[in-house]
């Protein structure tokens, strides 16, 4: 059964966590910054696949902040940030072993709220359309 969340919404979250993300990197608040960022990556799978669920795509936004951390031991994400900085905010400079404790903060704040938003609202999730519920509802007056 997959879940339904309204596209707006998590704009509007995202959008959200965003300017955190960018008041917190002039603040240097390197881990609230590196929790922001997870959650800002849970969010986008969540709006790019909005039936998705909700630790399916925590898995999917902590490989992504996973990999990108891994990829800080070689010396291609510093290349890539000296040729253009803008690419800091994606890419990060330096491995830091902390950074992957605040990417489970960050995703799992999500998939947290995911799931008690999802519970308060009382969304309910979609099932597919299995032949057995089929027969069920043609039984059903």
């Amino acid at each position: 059964m997959r879940p339904h969340r309204p596209r707006r919404l998590l704009l509007v979250a995202l959008a959200l966590v965003v300017v955190a993300g960018l008041l917190v990197s002039r603040a240097s608040f390197d881990a609230l910054g590196d929790v922001l960022y997870a959650a800002m990556a849970c969010l986008v799978v969540l709006l790019v696949a909005p039936r998705t669920r909700g630790w399916i795509a925590g898995a999917v936004a902590g490989a992504w902040c996973l990999g990108i951390e891994l990829a800080q031991l070689s010396a291609v994400p510093q290349d890539v940030v000296d040729a253009a900085p803008v690419l800091r905010y994606v890419l990060g400079k330096t491995f830091a072993p902390t950074d992957l404790l605040a990417y489970v903060a960050g995703v799992g704040a999500v998939v947290g709220l995911d799931l008690a938003c999802g519970r308060w609202t009382g969304r309910r999730a979609i099932a597919p359309a299995t032949p057995r519920a089929l027969r069920r509802a043609e039984r059903v007056p």
